[in-house]
């Protein structure tokens, strides 16, 4: 009969008849017995309990939410009908995967996957759009409109670390879905590593962590702990570092400017 380990998985067969000597693919001992199944360590079993736990979507979907809604409401940086275009576009395309994925992130579909991915780049697009329609109008602003527009610089450098922590949390090692799946490794050609990863534990990176790289990564205009490993990462990293700075830079200049 099959042999399941704690978690049901099942990892080897049992011999058909007892003292028969046949098996359903066990390997015997050298005494002629049956090999036992390895057994699993308290680590093993711990990482695959925390594998099987599907993420909660809740958190990546209040801080998406929270970045079309300040989008939305950008104070004169970007049209209304842009600003409110690319609300309604990225509901849409979140739509969807909460029609597979409800509340856990258990059913992985390559077009759902493709829907995320494309979202998250869609609003790193538009946050770029928006940085550069507000240096052009913090540039040429009046004493009376620069106060408007530094609060709009606020509100598009949350929606950039928002944008950029999802992209991080879709791509990282196949995203949300893959980096939970049972018997797939953690470390299969990560993009980031994490230095709660150095210790053999069972940490898996979760959307908090991939906010918080995108927000540390935002204020030192590079990755501190979490480093890239792979050539996108470090691509997505450098225009993330690059856009806090312009946005950082034109900020300061404009402010020292009100009272000079």
């Amino acid at each position: 009969m099959p042999f399941r380990d704690p978690l049901g998985a099942e990892s080897a067969s049992w011999p058909t008849k007892p003292g028969s000597g046949e098996t359903d693919g066990v390997t015997p001992r050298d005494g002629g017995g049956p090999a036992a199944p390895e057994a699993l360590t308290l680590t093993d079993v711990s990482t695959l309990q925390r594998r099987a736990r599907a993420e909660n979507r809740a958190s990546a979907m209040v801080a998406l939410l929270l970045a079309l809604l300040l989008y939305a409401f950008l104070p004169g940086v970007i049209p209304a009908w842009l600003r409110f275009g690319v609300a309604v576009v990225a509901v849409a395309l979140l739509l969807p995967r909460l029609w597979v994925n409800p509340i856990r992130l258990r059913h992985s579909s390559r077009w759902a996957r493709t829907l995320g991915i494309g979202q998250s780049f869609f609003l790193v697009a538009a946050q770029i759009v928006a940085l550069g329609l507000l240096v052009v109008q913090l540039v040429g602003s009046t004493t009376d409109t620069a106060p408007r527009l530094l609060l709009g610089a606020l509100q598009i450098w949350v929606v950039g670390v928002i944008a950029y922590g999802l992209v991080f949390w879709q791509l990282d090692r196949g995203g949300p879905i893959a980096r939970r799946a049972v018997g797939v490794d953690e470390h299969d050609h990560p993009d980031f590593r994490f230095p709660q990863e150095a210790e053999p534990a069972t940490f898996l990176p979760s959307f908090v962590d991939y906010l918080t790289l995108a927000l540390a990564n935002s204020i030192a205009f590079t990755p501190t702990a979490t480093m890239p490993l792979t050539s996108r990462a470090k691509i997505l990293i450098s225009v993330s570092s690059f856009t806090g700075f312009v946005l950082l830079g034109v900020v300061i200049a404009r402010g020292v400017a009100l009272f000079i």
